[in-house]
């Protein structure tokens, strides 16, 4: 069963924009990428399965035509 938030602490909530709270270590794709959105695997509203306790992040790349897609699980 992933993490609670009790046990994850403050940051783990799923936003769009901001900065992202990295679950593991730094991790942007290669290039010139905006973060965009970070999704919690596991919210009230929904589940996601990104492995155990893990959170899916976002990015646009510097001319808005592409986007990039990454998770980090425990």
């Amino acid at each position: 069963m992933p993490a609670s938030h009790a046990e994850l602490g403050e940051g783990w909530d799923s936003r769009l924009g901001g900065s992202p709270t990295w679950l593991r270590d730094e991790e942007y794709p290669p290039g010139d990428w905006t973060f965009l959105f970070q999704l919690e695997g596991r919210d009230e509203f929904y589940e996601v399965n990104f492995g155990d306790a893990g959170v899916g992040y976002g990015f646009l790349s510097a001319d808005g035509k592409e986007g990039r897609f990454l998770w980090q699980c425990a």
